[in-house]
């Protein structure tokens, strides 16, 4: 079975979002997911420069909420995010967005389905 280039950007997304949100609570470990995901993005045009200043936002030692660059680290880690996302083809717009929090969950909101385009 093969899956859809789009498809696995979009769930390599999903771990992004995942790890964006576990890194306002401080450092996010280097878990295989992470690895995975930024690696099909890689494999999807994401470029190498993106990829690991996004490597170095998301593991960075001691800025949890509280900490006076957590709102830096959180701007540098939504924009790196939605550079990779541009770069491996599919762009952060509403649509995507929606369809990402409806698939790893945690919005204050009823769950819809947001299907993408395939």
């Amino acid at each position: 079975m093969r899956v859809a280039r789009k498809r696995l950007v979009f769930h390599a997304l999903c771990v992004l979002e995942s790890a964006k949100r576990r890194a306002r609570s401080g450092r996010v470990p280097p878990y295989p997911e992470l690895r995975l995901a930024l690696g099909v993005l890689a494999d999807a045009g994401a470029r190498r420069e993106t990829i690991q200043n996004f490597w170095i936002e998301i593991t960075q030692e001691g800025a949890a909420e509280g900490d006076p660059r957590a709102i830096g680290r959180q701007q540098a880690i939504n924009s790196l995010m939605n550079g990779l996302a541009n770069q491996a083809g599919l762009p952060i717009e509403v649509p995507v967005m929606l369809a990402i929090g409806d698939a790893i969950g945690g919005l204050d909101r009823p769950r819809r389905s947001h299907r993408l385009g395939h």
